[in-house]
């Protein structure tokens, strides 16, 4: 008899974990000792020259040349593209919104590859797609040509966060789920050009083995040459839609082939406090994110040692 109840809790225990390895599929739970990553330093508030809002989500063309943001994504605001031309190596003069693209719904988190080809998301037309991407072609402060992205993502969740390689063949993006308007779920994939549009890599999942976890991943920004993934990672918070004992963390997760998965992230030291959405210009010397510095979110970066 104890040995038929014995079978029957090691049965039990087998399926149990059966059922959360395929339940969790993709995903990696968050290591007790994650790997410090410690090659920035000098963290310096950037200027925005003229400009006195909230600056999120920021994004540094390829030539280091432009900056895009967008102002607080609060529900009660409408939130907008704006963009601002480099005036010095901390500075940077503010042009006004990015023209073509703004509307009563959220626009934000802007990205471009070298042919100007210029992604961000909106939430406009979001009943009729579960994609928030879309783009145009950028050309002195304005962006025409729109049109919405349709990543063939087959994952059930919003398509958000868009960010382009350099050579405008993959894209890399969120999945989030949400439940009574709070996200429950954001993770990372990426899909490949095909056409006007993009179809999910049949190695995502495999690929972003190391960065998915049960927490929020989001905000990636995809390294110049394909080898460094940066993201944000938020726990802590979200389960009660509450800031209390929450935290964002920035990461970087590394590979030695763009054909790789990325390896386990790197948490970046320097980047403390309410800190999200990093973004690295062609060079790779400089990081830029935003930071809520004195109830304000502003634009800071470091620099790569």
């Amino acid at each position: 008899m104890k040995k038929k109840m014995l079978i029957i809790v090691v049965m039990i225990i087998v399926l149990f974990l059966a059922f959360n390895i395929v339940r969790n599929k993709g995903k990696r739970s968050v290591e007790l000792n994650e790997i410090v990553n410690n090659e920035f330093e000098n963290q310096t508030q950037v200027e925005i020259l003229d400009y006195n809002g909230h600056a999120m989500e920021p994004f540094i063309s390829k030539d280091g040349e432009y900056l895009f943001f967008n102002n607080e994504n609060h529900p009660k605001t409408n939130t907008n593209l704006h963009y601002a031309t480099r005036m010095g190596e901390n500075s940077f003069q503010y042009q006004g919104e990015v023209k073509g693209i703004n509307t009563e719904e959220l626009e934000g988190v802007a990205t471009m590859d070298e042919e100007n080809n210029f992604y961000y998301m909106s939430t406009l037309g979001l009943t009729q797609t579960l994609s928030t991407v879309h783009v145009g072609k950028f050309n002195n402060g304005e962006v025409s040509d729109v049109n919405k992205v349709l990543v063939n993502a087959e994952f059930g969740g919003i398509v958000m966060g868009p960010s382009i390689s350099s050579d405008g063949n993959t894209l890399y993006f969120v999945i989030a789920r949400h439940k009574d308007n709070k996200p429950i779920s954001m993770n990372i994939y990426l899909a490949n050009k095909k056409g006007d549009n993009f179809v999910k890599n049949t190695n995502s999942e495999d690929i972003m083995k190391n960065i998915n976890t049960e927490h929020l991943d989001y905000a990636p920004e995809i390294s110049n040459n394909g080898l460094e993934l940066y993201f944000t990672r938020a726990s802590g918070f979200y389960q009660d839609a509450s800031l209390a004992g929450g935290k964002f963390e920035t990461f970087v997760a590394k590979r030695n082939s763009i054909n790789e998965p990325f390896g386990i992230p790197e948490k970046i030291d320097i980047i403390t406090g309410y800190s999200e959405g990093p973004t690295l210009p062609k060079d790779g010397k400089t990081l830029y994110f935003h930071k809520k510095i004195d109830g304000k979110f502003q634009i800071v970066k470091i620099l790569r040692k």
